[in-house]
């Protein structure tokens, strides 16, 4: 997706009393929560958000820092800034299994088992063969919604 495509699409922010930065900030966050940004994305330069808004480089860099900070984006040297892929999250405090959560946001788990073939024991990972050692969540879109 074209980055010049994408600022196109950005609204610019209401005046208000929250400080520019931050206004970029919930334009370009409301753009990734109603997937108009899709996950791997190209965000905006800092050049071009701040043409845009109309702010130096310097406050369009402190709003593009703000989303990786937020875990809404990530950036790639030398390539930019990209939206990142939704993250499960999970509250502890309630009573349902990991994967059933997971299932209702809409993330499918699967198991990912390491094993060092021709070792019993992966003394690297201080673990026995077959042990699981990570969860990989692979997110899926439903087409019907």
């Amino acid at each position: 997706m074209n980055p010049a495509k994408v600022t196109a699409q950005l609204p610019r922010p209401q005046t208000s009393e929250a400080p520019m930065f931050r206004q970029i900030v919930d334009a370009l966050r409301q753009q990734i929560v109603d997937r108009a940004l899709p996950e791997h994305a190209p965000l905006p330069s800092k050049r071009v958000v701040a043409e845009q808004f109309n702010v130096s480089r310097m406050t369009s860099r402190r709003a593009l820092e703000v989303l990786e900070l937020e875990g809404l984006a990530y950036s790639e040297q030398r390539r930019g800034r990209f939206v990142s892929p939704p993250r499960l999250t999970y509250d502890i405090s309630r009573m349902i299994s990991f994967s059933a959560d997971a299932l209702a946001t809409g993330i499918e788990l699967e198991q990912v088992i390491r094993d060092d073939a021709g070792k019993p024991f992966c003394t690297g990972f201080q673990m026995w063969r077959g042990e699981l050692t990570e969860f990989s969540a692979r997110a899926f879109v439903n087409q019907n919604a």
